[in-house]
């Protein structure tokens, strides 16, 4: 666990398990093309994807839905091949970077996917925001 200061912001945790090897889904969040198949609530789509997967890549995505589109631009902070991915972002209209640590275990050929994110100051994207999260992970689900 990462040592947090009295000022730390809040942090949302959410965790799916898959009945797939840990790589594979590690590998969901490698390119553009892939992340673009799963990122997104239900009713959204990411038809715009960069990823640049190296620490300090660039990763931008557009994501569009019920006649909305939000961009959120940052970049990766941290890779460990198969183990954990930290990355920070800012969303489009939102005055605060959103820092997002993914951790991947594996367990008799399950892998549990744990995400740890700042919670926004914005109270409406607050609200969605584990939602948001449950329902894309279910598309990862899906796809895998």
């Amino acid at each position: 666990m990462e040592p947090r200061n009295a000022a730390a912001e809040e942090e949302l945790v959410v965790s799916r398990s898959y009945a797939a090897p840990r790589q594979l889904v590690f590998d969901a969040w490698s390119s553009g093309e892939r992340l673009a198949q799963w990122w997104g609530p239900h009713g959204f789509s990411a038809p715009e994807c960069v990823v640049e997967f190296r620490p300090q890549g660039k990763l931008e995505i557009l994501m569009k839905g019920h006649g909305m589109e939000h961009w959120m631009r940052g970049r990766f902070d941290e890779i460990v091949q198969g183990e954990r991915i930290v990355f920070t972002v800012r969303v489009e209209g939102l005055d605060q970077d959103i820092r997002t640590v993914v951790t991947f275990a594996e367990e008799a050929g399950k892998t549990t996917m744990t995400i740890r994110q700042t919670v926004p100051k914005n109270s409406m994207m607050a609200r969605g925001q584990k939602q948001g999260w449950t329902e894309q992970l279910e598309k990862l689900a899906a796809l895998l």
